[in-house]
């Protein structure tokens, strides 16, 4: 009867000490504000925030570093998450993707977010409506933006690289049908 005993005592002490530690966990989400946060992994993002889907692309040019050197988040009050890539031969920010929940009507602005439009058009990536910009960036550098929705988040993708390879980008991000843009 006391090894049963002991057993029993032992398997409520290991329970208690999960339940304790799930708890310590969820202690900082529950008190957090509306403030974006950084995060070293886009894992830290997933587990943390627990946002139901990060869209990375399976496509990424080779001059870039990945993982992300930034990534900024929250949750509240709407979904959203902004990375920022690096040119690995110029050590400066390069690219910029920004996946925010299409109710947020001021997402986090990026660190390459153009500063003039020079043009702007309608394109289709994989059939769905998107807009591609053509700007200039801080410190007078030409950069390429795409933006479109998908899943209920807006997306936008802006990087120091050609109209070609940023559609490239973003086209890897994508399914093949399009998705409903509900939230």
């Amino acid at each position: 009867m006391s090894r049963l005993r002991m057993i029993l005592l032992f398997a409520a002490m290991v329970v208690s000490l999960v339940l304790l530690l799930r708890f310590l966990n969820w202690i900082p989400a529950a008190f957090q504000k509306t403030e974006v946060r950084r995060y070293r992994s886009i894992e830290d993002v997933r587990s943390g925030l627990k946002i139901r889907k990060v869209f990375l692309p399976s496509y990424f040019p080779q001059y870039l570093t990945w993982p992300p050197d930034e990534i900024f988040a929250r949750k509240r009050p709407y979904p959203l998450v902004l990375m920022h890539f690096t040119n690995q031969q110029r050590g400066e920010i390069a690219m910029s993707i920004r996946q925010a929940d299409v109710r947020d009507a001021s997402p986090v602005v990026s660190r390459i977010e153009p500063v003039i439009i020079h043009s702007e058009e309608n394109i289709l990536i994989k059939d769905r409506p998107a807009r591609l910009f053509i700007a200039t960036c801080p410190a007078k550098r030409a950069c390429i933006s795409v933006m479109w929705q998908e899943e209920g988040y807006v997306f936008t993708i802006t990087a120091k690289d050609s109209v070609r390879e940023v559609t490239k980008i973003a086209e890897s991000m994508l399914s093949e049908e399009p998705q409903p843009n509900g939230p």
